[in-house]
């Protein structure tokens, strides 16, 4: 688990900086076409907005939406801050190559996995709805880290 999540991580972390390169290439075009235009107040009008608009959308989109959980799922992974808990598997259903989103219990929680990784292959064959699961998850992130099936005798089968 912790190759997965170093590699997800890694991976938006250098698609972070590398859209932010893009976008600072976008703003310098932005200042060298608008340096034509003779009006300075909307010169300046049109670089803050359309500046403050593309850095927004770079925050939002890459920085909030992308780099933020999955950061959070490392630091808690990596300092073992996590919970532990039982309930019934209600949904299962791939979102993205790297991630499975998996509701228990009427909550949503993220796991990582590829297709060729063990706890995916586990999760997508071998649990459906209505299995009772062990599970242990980032306490903020929501990210399972760990996962087991359960039977009414309590005998497990990880993955």
């Amino acid at each position: 688990m912790s190759e997965t999540i170093n590699y997800v991580f890694t991976f938006y972390l250098v698609l972070t900086i590398f859209m932010a390169a893009i976008s600072a290439v976008v703003i310098f075009k932005l200042f060298v076409i608008t340096k034509k235009v003779d009006n300075c107040i909307v010169k300046r009008t049109l670089r803050v907005v359309l500046s403050s608009l593309l850095v927004c959308l770079w925050l939002w989109v890459f920085c909030y939406k992308h780099l933020y959980p999955i950061s959070l799922a490392k630091y808690e992974y990596d300092h073992d801050i996590c919970e532990t808990k039982e309930g019934i598997v209600c949904e299962i259903k791939r979102t993205g190559k790297s991630q499975i989103k998996i509701t228990i219990d009427d909550v949503v929680y993220t796991v990582l996995g590829f297709s060729e990784d063990q706890n995916s292959v586990f999760i997508e064959k071998k649990l459906k709805k209505g299995d009772f699961v062990s599970f242990q998850y980032g306490k903020n992130s929501h990210y399972v880290f760990l996962i087991s099936k359960q039977t009414q005798n309590h005998e497990t089968e990880k993955g």
